[in-house]
């Protein structure tokens, strides 16, 4: 895969999908926003504002070498688009973070140029956008069986009940490590770039095969 976009030392605008609500606070499908507040909580936001009238919410974070903002959609899955829209920022600038069921807990994968598939919040912004060329950091939150192996689940409905299920007590105190992870991946982004970044993913890839 060859990538020719360079993004260094400018402003990167993370935003964690999620359903605004109580009740979607802690569910499998608002596991982006979950994990943009967990690292906000690990390094410290400079400050937390409001940036529209649908209590959409932006966190200043201070890595070195770049501005970044962390932004937490106050409108529902499905409106996401519209947000990210509203920020008028350069598709390369965007990092969209979001659950994946075809991944699982406890695994973060960084992707460019990536089909978000069924992902309603994904679509929704790929629609308002007209292009799918941003950057993807997607969260796992699928299970295991006891052997280690992940389950699949298969048909919409089901799908649908699952991701609005809640995290385990044991799988949200997790998050402080992929926190972590997560972290080491922006850095590796914001100072060497997506092209460089993507093949040290690939690298370990192969080495761990």
């Amino acid at each position: 895969m060859h990538v020719t976009i360079q993004i260094l030392s400018m402003n990167y605008y993370y935003i964690g999908l999620g359903n605004p609500g109580d009740e979607y606070v802690f569910t499998r499908h608002n596991a982006g926003q979950i994990l943009l507040q967990t690292i906000a909580k690990t390094m410290g936001a400079l400050r937390t504002t409001s940036i529209d009238t649908k209590k959409t919410r932006k966190d200043d974070i201070d890595f070195p070498g770049a501005s970044v903002s962390f932004i937490y959609p106050g409108c529902y899955m499905n409106d996401s688009g519209g947000v990210v829209k509203r920020l008028r920022a350069p598709e390369n600038m965007l990092v969209i973070v979001y659950d994946d069921i075809d991944i699982p807990f406890g695994e973060i994968r960084l992707s460019y140029n990536k089909s978000g598939g069924s992902h309603n919040g994904v679509l929704s912004i790929v629609k308002q956008l007209g292009t799918q060329k941003f950057i993807t950091l997607r969260v796992g939150v699928s299970q295991k069986d006891s052997l280690g192996r992940m389950r699949r689940i298969s048909g919409a409905g089901k799908v649908q009940e699952f991701v609005m299920k809640n995290f385990s007590h044991d799988e949200l105190t997790h998050f402080e490590m992929l926190a972590q992870t997560a972290i080491n991946t922006m850095k590796l982004l914001h100072t060497h770039g997506l092209e460089k970044t993507l093949s040290i993913y690939k690298t370990k890839k192969a080495d761990a095969a």
